[in-house]
């Protein structure tokens, strides 16, 4: 076979495209944004429909490695220690893949810092067995303290629209929002969020199950 003018042969081109088309199949739904990826903003409500899992806890490890079936493909395979789940049954421990789009995100493990107390809103895996948090950037909150100890959360997106239409969205589907939340909603903060009131909201949003 001849190469291709990228000295390529016709069937690794074959192969990459192959390959290139599976990735974007497994990963049609949102993920976590890492650098090279671009995603439509979300506001809280509507990831909280697309995420197939809620979870909130701490990441116990991040393993760098090519994927089981498609070693050109690079993922993290990350696993974490579970505190608490708002939607799906997760178990106490839960570990998902999720594809590297950037090199350079191999170096850090995109960002899964094992000891980081996490919120995440998880697409459902796909059948190549990838996940990843919805909209990508926009759905892994990092959960710190200030300097008196109250907690916050913060999304990659430092907030930003999380809960811009959030309260139309709530009331057509029939989810009652306390006071506390639709004040929340309505001062639209950008920033950290209380991750008390970030809690209450999402188990109002989720309908309480």
């Amino acid at each position: 076979m001849s190469p291709s003018p990228m000295g390529y042969t016709t069937t690794q081109l074959a192969w990459r495209a192959k390959i290139f088309f599976l990735l974007l199949v497994s990963c049609c739904a949102p993920a976590w944004g890492q650098r090279g990826a671009m995603t439509v903003p979300r506001n809280l409500s509507e990831m909280v429909d697309e995420a197939g899992l809620i979870l909130h806890g701490q990441v116990v490890s991040a393993k760098v490695e090519p994927h089981p079936d498609f070693p050109a493909l690079w993922t993290v395979a990350v696993t974490l220690r579970v505190e608490e789940s708002f939607k799906g049954a997760p178990g106490s421990t839960y570990t998902f893949r999720q594809f590297i789009w950037d090199p350079r995100d191999r170096e850090n493990a995109a960002g899964y810092r094992p000891g980081r107390d996490v919120l995440l809103l998880l697409v459902n895996p796909s059948a190549r067995g990838l996940s990843s948090p919805v909209g990508l950037e926009q759905g892994r909150f990092q959960i710190a303290s200030d300097s008196s100890g109250k907690l916050y959360a913060t999304n990659g997106r430092n907030n930003l629209g999380l809960l811009r239409g959030v309260a139309p969205r709530a009331n057509a589907k029939g989810l009652p929002l306390t006071p506390r939340a639709m004040a929340l909603i309505t001062a639209e903060p950008q920033g950290p969020i209380a991750w008390n009131d970030l809690r209450d909201l999402i188990q109002q949003l989720t309908g309480g199950k």
